[in-house]
């Protein structure tokens, strides 16, 4: 099976952003030393898609804890690129254990909570 990537940088319509996630197997935060939460990984985790961050912060926290993806160094492409062709290739059950951990760690973050992480993690 044929996989490619499509990167493509600029503004995403709101309109759009729907279609992005349900459209990808996995989303990169390729954020360096971003110690905050991302609106890009809450709306992953919200698809159900696994995501590959780079090491320390909230988003490390959350990926490991939660379990849906993998914490890698984005500078290192050999190790990008291995972590994508893992999930990728990945089977129908490790793939819907990934997905049913991304969608819990969602639906675990209100408001509330997800404002005082990023509040926090500023301190």
């Amino acid at each position: 099976i044929g996989h490619r990537v499509d990167a493509r940088l600029g503004f995403v319509p709101d309109e759009d952003v729907a279609d992005y996630f349900a459209a990808a197997d996995c989303v990169v935060c390729p954020y360096k030393d971003f110690n905050a939460s991302s609106g890009v990984l809450l709306h992953a985790a919200s698809h159900g898609k696994p995501a590959l961050v780079s090491p320390g912060g909230v988003m490390e926290d959350a990926v490991t804890r939660h379990g849906f993806g993998a914490v890698i160094r984005l500078n290192e492409p050999p190790q990008v690129s291995a972590a994508l062709a893992r999930l990728i290739q990945m089977n129908g059950p490790d793939r819907q254990r990934l997905s049913e951990s991304a969608l819990a760690y969602a639906r675990s973050m209100d408001a509330r909570r997800y404002l005082g992480q990023f509040l926090n993690s500023r301190e």
